[in-house]
């Protein structure tokens, strides 16, 4: 056997543990996602003021507006992301948001 390469006995073994994970994999990593976005957009909802602050400082337009939309969808985006209806159009949102941010840190740099 070549080293570094698994066997086919091995390779039968891992199978059966990955095929039995499998069917809860994506709804596992849905409610997870749906968690971390929910835990990381409460804190801008709850503390506004100090995001809209931020917002401001990397340069954006309509600051308040955008703080506003960012926090409301990550918030209400974390919350049904959990559910398995209209998935796509969720993940169109959050990819939405994520593309806004992205797009925002590699025009003005990442802060400090």
């Amino acid at each position: 056997m070549i080293k570094g390469m698994a066997s086919q006995q091995e390779t039968a073994g891992l199978r059966r543990y990955t095929d039995a994970i499998a069917p809860y994999a994506i709804p596992v990593l849905r409610i997870l996602v749906g968690i971390t976005f929910f835990l990381t957009g409460l804190p801008k909802l709850t503390g506004l003021t100090g995001f809209t602050l931020f917002v401001a400082s990397l340069g954006l337009p309509l600051p308040g507006f955008i703080a506003v939309i960012v926090a409301v969808m990550e918030v209400v985006g974390g919350l049904s992301s959990d559910g398995p209806t209209h998935t796509r159009a969720r993940g169109r949102s959050i990819d939405l948001d994520l593309e806004s941010i992205t797009r925002n840190v590699t025009r003005t740099g990442p802060t400090a």
